[in-house]
């Protein structure tokens, strides 16, 4: 993975620079997470290859609406990520060209004066946003966070179609500020809740909305679980 602290730095160095905007759907990119977005449209394939190959800082903000094939402003929600290219991934059998690019969140960012090029692609000015961190003893949000990836861990092994490589995934993360947004990223949420979740400045009130999301969730799985028992 990039080195988030020096990434921030050097991002923070070019925030008076104009960024060219990736638009995605389904999904919102966090701090510190790698997350693997498809890409087919041709000015997006375009900016991911540019962007991997000379290293430079993009940013990304997810579309309103899914059918919205060539996003405006209107059409994007304003609060997003700077982010690298991390990797570009061919797709097997993809005749129309699509590769899976791995996205890397450097800083929250407020996009500004988003505009279209004479190539469609979309540039924008970025206001870093600033992330409250928790103390490295606060023994409430390092419980919050365990939490958090027990929760995960046990709704997930109960569904059937959860993605076992999220699992493995989660299993494997020892950092909490990026377990927190791993979460916040990949768990099935709606996007309007993730940007909720994005747009909270402090990690450990993100963390106690997202552990309020997952018990509540937890209690609806119990419940169906001993209707079932009691049905059958």
């Amino acid at each position: 993975m990039i080195k988030i602290d020096s990434e921030i730095n050097n991002a923070l160095e070019h925030m008076d620079d104009t960024f060219q905007v990736l638009p995605i759907r389904n999904t919102v990119l966090f701090p510190s997470v790698l997350m693997p977005v498809a890409v087919a449209r041709k000015n997006s394939l375009k900016l991911v290859k540019e962007a991997h190959k000379e290293d430079k800082h993009i940013i990304v903000l997810t579309q309103k609406d899914n059918s919205v094939n060539k996003p405006k402003e209107k059409d994007l929600y304003t609060m997003g990520c700077i982010a690298k290219v991390y990797q570009i991934l061919p797709v097997p059998n993809a005749d129309d060209g699509t590769v899976m690019a791995i996205l890397e969140g450097i800083k929250r960012i407020q996009a500004n004066d988003i505009q279209e090029d004479n190539s469609g692609i979309l540039h924008a000015k970025a206001t870093p946003l600033d992330e409250e961190m928790p103390l490295n003893n606060d023994k409430r949000f390092k419980a919050m966070h365990e939490s958090i990836k027990e929760l995960t861990l046990r709704i997930l092994g109960e569904r059937e179609n959860a993605q076992p490589d999220l699992q493995m995934t989660l299993r494997s993360l020892t950092s909490a500020p990026t377990l927190v947004n791993y979460v916040c990223s990949s768990y099935e949420l709606t996007t309007d809740k993730k940007q909720e979740l994005l747009a909270i400045d402090s990690l450990k009130d993100r963390a106690t909305a997202l552990l309020s999301i997952l018990e509540k969730d937890n209690e609806m799985m119990n419940i169906k679980a001993d209707i079932r028992r009691r049905t059958h």
